[in-house]
């Protein structure tokens, strides 16, 4: 197990973006709390709604010019961060992914994966196939925890299949378990494992008061709220990387904590996260 620096920047050098909003309303989602919560720029109402940023999506790239130094294992551009990729906008989103990729930049490419999205992707820019790797989000393998934190993303064997396939049309690919919504991730760990040739990120979740107060309200969705910053907090983070120590070596060495947990380390005033 490693641990990150922050954010996105251990995966890849640059973000990039085509749309404003996302159509799986994820619940827990940064970008929905900033343009959402913080900068007013849509409502909790239209963030499904998928507006296209034609700057950025008419925008054409050079081969991103490395720095002495740089870590030579992350991505040029990482594309997706702020939405994702549905079959209503798959031609936008492949056409910005050859702007990125025929200049000769390496992209990482993040999603709650849609098969038919996935197979189309590798179908249309095979010959970039060594520029690409993937990054799957798979929080949980519960349909009802799903529903509500992620309504409009597929559901975990969904996932676990555009997984399966990328792997074994020998794409690099990678598992974001952030934030892990079950109370202990290691069966998600243990059913991608065999079809990760990256790495599994874990992270837990931020952002509990923008949360519930951008979120749905009630005695229901109180008890979501409840369990997701319980499960989030030191002690059980502890048992759960305690739990993760005990896997085989050939799973723990694919484990990366997230800044997510990390942080949450040195807020409590521990010096070093434990090592697996």
């Amino acid at each position: 197990m490693s641990k990150i620096t922050t954010g996105t920047k251990e995966w890849a050098f640059k973000n990039m973006n085509i749309y404003t909003g996302c159509y799986n309303d994820c619940r827990y989602c940064y970008a929905r709390i900033f343009n959402v919560g913080r900068f007013k720029r849509k409502s909790v109402d239209t963030w499904s709604q998928m507006d296209l940023h034609e700057k950025n999506f008419l925008q054409n790239h050079r081969k991103r010019q490395a720095k002495e130094g740089e870590d030579k294992a992350m991505y040029d551009y990482m594309f997706p961060t702020a939405h994702d990729i549905f079959e209503f906008n798959l031609d936008c989103c492949i056409t910005k992914l050859w702007k990125l990729l025929s200049p000769g930049n390496t992209v990482l490419i993040t999603s709650k994966p849609r098969l038919p999205c996935i197979s189309e992707i590798m179908r249309q820019l095979l010959v970039y196939k060594k520029q690409i790797g993937f990054m799957f989000t798979i929080t949980s393998t519960s349909t009802k925890k799903l529903r509500f934190w992620e309504p409009n993303a597929p559901l975990f064997e969904d996932r676990l299949n555009a997984l399966q396939l990328a792997y074994h049309q020998k794409y690099i690919t990678n598992v974001s378990i952030e934030p892990s919504l079950d109370k202990n991730p290691i069966n998600i760990i243990l059913k991608v494992a065999p079809f990760v040739s990256g790495k599994i990120w874990l992270g837990c979740m931020n952002w509990f008061g923008w949360i519930r107060k951008l979120g749905p309200q009630g005695e229901e969705a109180e008890k979501f709220y409840n369990f997701a910053e319980n499960i989030s907090k030191l002690p059980h983070i502890h048992k759960i990387l305690t739990d993760i120590s005990k896997l085989p070596k050939v799973v723990k060495d694919k484990i990366m904590l997230k800044d997510s947990i990390v942080n949450l380390y040195k807020r409590n005033n521990h010096r070093r996260v434990p090592q697996l």
